[in-house]
């Protein structure tokens, strides 16, 4: 992995991610990257195009891969958005190390959603 200089933002659809990513960039001078906006890129579909003709895994899989190659080649600071699956992937968690979760909802109510797709131990990690 190598050094990162990633500003992540990770949750759910319409949480406002792209747009608090984009001011922020502005604000601080930054390269903004939608992380979805780049798979679109790869995979010349949409999300949704994607899912329905190759199913989640597969769009997992391209996700992990274009976040460790984000992660790798990222040498100068950038603000990256990121939807609220990319956690979920044990592969995915040597990229986040040492993100912190600035989001104004209560920690407790992605818990409570994390529970159940997770184990306990993988969310204390990313904390």
């Amino acid at each position: 992995m190598g050094k990162k200089n990633i500003i992540l933002l990770t949750g759910f659809m319409a949480a406002g991610k792209t747009t608090a990513g984009r001011t922020a960039a502005d604000i601080l001078g930054l390269p903004f990257i939608d992380l979805d906006q780049k798979i679109e890129e790869v995979a010349g579909a949409s999300i949704s195009s994607l899912f329905a003709a190759q199913g989640e895994a597969c769009f997992r899989k391209l996700e992990s891969r274009l976040f460790a190659e984000l992660c790798n080649a990222q040498n100068s600071f950038a603000i990256v958005a990121a939807g609220g699956g990319l956690p979920m992937q044990p592969e995915n968690h040597p990229g986040m190390k040492g993100c912190h979760d600035f989001s104004r909802h209560p920690v407790g109510k992605y818990c409570t959603t994390f529970e159940k797709h997770t184990s306990r131990s993988a969310i204390a990690a990313c904390f």
